[in-house]
């Protein structure tokens, strides 16, 4: 509760010494409380459509809620020119039908969220993603990378998101709304060229081609290797990355520019 931490609510009305108190404590008795917190809305429940009506909101009990938080957090920040897309995850261990699980992830169970952050860490953009609906939605990825740059074309701003967002389809359309974009891709995706076969390549070694559009679909090895797609990076633009060796000694190696862009800025969403 605010910027005091304890394993329950009822602890903060605890006789214990250690966890009771006074401050909070002093406003209510804990049952006013518990009844309060347990009857609290932010959505009026005669509005609420039924559960197997098509316009049903899996979210709709805080629905007013959430749209008020997206529009002040639009509402009072300037966007920086580096922005990444990414999911985020909010830490629940209790029962849930909307909890997800990721693995990779440092809070591993949650509620998911997709985010829009700012290079200050800032977010912009967010949307809570309600679990997979009867109808399988195609192309989710690449839906929450145009729905958050919508109101942002032509701008000059730079995104960056990694491969369960990104295709070529998606730079393709990117590159129509004028929006610079640059990330991972999985190199199983359609509509992508072929380059260098890996054990033709050194560590520090990439190969890359150029499209009709100006679309980079670039390849690097290191200890393993990763596949990239923007429009808004020059392959010729080479920079160094130091890498350790076994025997505990550091080597110089080439890497692609828009490499260290894209690890630099991805780390704004947690």
């Amino acid at each position: 509760m605010g910027i005091k931490k304890l394993p329950a609510y009822r602890d903060y009305w605890s006789s214990c010494p250690d966890l009771h108190d006074p401050f909070i404590s002093k406003f209510m008795p804990v049952n006013r409380f518990g009844w309060l917190l347990s009857h609290l809305h932010v959505n009026d429940n005669q509005f609420i459509p039924a559960r197997n009506s098509p316009s049903y909101d899996k979210l709709c009990r805080v629905r007013p809620l959430l749209d008020t938080l997206k529009n002040t957090f639009e509402k009072n920040y300037r966007p920086t020119e580096n922005m990444a897309i990414d999911e985020s995850m909010i830490k629940f261990k209790g029962r849930s039908y909307l909890k997800q699980y990721m693995p990779k992830k440092l809070v591993k169970r949650g509620y998911k969220v997709w985010m829009l952050c700012a290079s200050s860490g800032y977010c912009l953009k967010f949307d809570v993603y309600t679990g997979k609906a009867e109808k399988v939605e195609k192309n989710l990825g690449a839906r929450v990378v145009l729905d958050f740059t919508q109101d942002l074309q032509s701008k000059n701003y730079k995104f960056y998101f990694d491969n369960y967002f990104h295709s070529y389809v998606l730079q393709h359309e990117l590159k129509l709304r004028k929006i610079m974009a640059c990330g991972t891709v999985n190199n199983t995706r359609k509509f992508l060229p072929e380059l260098k076969e890996d054990n033709a390549m050194k560590r520090g070694d990439f190969d890359w081609r150029m499209s009709n559009e100006n679309i980079l679909y670039l390849k690097w090895k290191d200890n393993r290797t990763v596949y990239f797609l923007s429009n808004m990076h020059d392959p010729n633009d080479v920079d160094i990355a130091q890498r350790r060796e076994k025997d505990g000694s550091f080597i110089d190696i080439p890497c692609p520019k828009l490499l260290k862009d894209y690890n630099s800025n991805m780390k704004f969403c947690g």
